[in-house]
């Protein structure tokens, strides 16, 4: 079984494979939607005596918001941190003589 914690060797000469990008644009629209969802849900609620139901729905789809927002964030780690040297602060082992400095004084 592969260590998920170990990092993995930086490849960023190479493009991250088509497979895991699209997977995670996916992931980004279904979480951008959920999200978009919650507004229009709340304004249901707010607007209309029979607020019970759309308030559960309301619940339901934060749920699934908070949810898919992790499980993108997961997914685009695991998958796609080989291709970034510093992985966008998510890595701490940057090693200071590559292109993190360079990358965090921009």
């Amino acid at each position: 079984m592969p260590n998920l914690f170990t990092s993995p060797t930086p490849t960023t000469d190479v493009a991250p494979p088509a497979t895991p990008v699209k997977v995670t644009t996916a992931l980004v629209w279904l979480t951008t939607g959920a999200i978009f969802c919650q507004a229009i849900i709340a304004g249901q609620f707010v607007s209309q005596d029979g607020k019970d139901g759309w308030i559960t729905v309301h619940g339901v789809v934060a749920d699934a918001s908070w949810v898919l927002s992790l499980v993108t964030a997961g997914y685009a780690f695991l998958t796609l941190r080989r291709h970034s040297r510093c992985s966008s602060g998510w890595r701490l082992s940057c090693s200071p003589s590559r292109s993190c400095r360079r990358a965090s004084a921009i």
